[in-house]
């Protein structure tokens, strides 16, 4: 699990913010110029939590990305 990076916005997630109008816009356009044929994680995520099952350390994570604190508000 990345935990430096954090996501800070819905739109980075392809997710519409419910409190911005604006938001449907601003996603419409992340999602048009994104490229669905590229990994979204990058590959080193998936090693570990691969390695993880494989050694029996664990469960697969409910999430791999870390969210800001406004956006589980």
């Amino acid at each position: 699990m990345d935990l430096k990076n954090k996501v800070p916005n819905f739109e980075d997630l392809r997710m519409f913010n419910p409190l911005q109008k604006s938001s449907i816009d601003n996603v419409g356009d992340v999602i048009k110029y994104s490229d669905f044929y590229l990994p979204v994680y990058p590959q080193y995520i998936w090693d570990e939590v691969v390695e993880r099952l494989n050694n029996g350390n664990g469960r697969p994570p409910k999430c791999i990305f870390l969210p800001e604190k406004v956006l589980m508000k």
